[in-house]
């Protein structure tokens, strides 16, 4: 698959039908600006990272838009759901891009403008790279607060 093949595919999963979802909840969707039903779901990038969120079901984005995104698996656990059980709404894990820094594979897709901080953070662009200069450099010194916006 090429670059343009994954990314489109990608950004196109908001236009899939969500598989069946069993943790569904009322929660207000900062992107549809309205009470909406959302579920819990996880998402499986290339380099193994299982990262959990909450998707309105009406627009099918992430609903803590503004607020972080992920859900630490330990708060999950803690409200008695298996992990293992979660939809995967994106699998990542047989395809792997370089990092755009090393060269790398096993990368996560990051955006230029993270998410937590912008309103239009899918809109910008953005590059693979490896978990070390993924999180371990750029989230480390650029967005070193941004695992405190967990919600769940």
């Amino acid at each position: 698959m090429s670059l343009t093949g994954f990314i489109t595919g990608w950004r196109r999963y908001l236009d899939t039908p969500v598989i069946e979802i069993e943790h569904k909840y009322q929660q207000h969707c900062e992107r549809c600006l309205s009470i909406q039903t959302v579920g819990l779901v996880k998402r499986i990038f290339a380099d193994g990272g299982e990262h959990i969120c909450m998707i309105c079901l009406k627009c099918g984005r992430n609903i803590n838009y503004g607020g972080g995104q992920w859900i630490s698996h330990e708060k999950v656990i803690k409200a008695g759901i298996k992990i293992e059980d979660l939809p995967v709404i994106e699998n990542g894990i047989n395809y792997s891009v370089p990092c755009a820094r090393c060269g790398a594979l096993g990368t996560q897709y990051h955006h230029w403008a993270p998410r937590h901080l912008f309103d239009d953070a899918d809109e910008w662009p953005g590059d693979f790279l490896c978990q070390y200069h993924h999180i371990d450099v750029w989230h480390a010194r650029v967005t070193p607060n941004m695992r405190n916006h967990e919600h769940l």
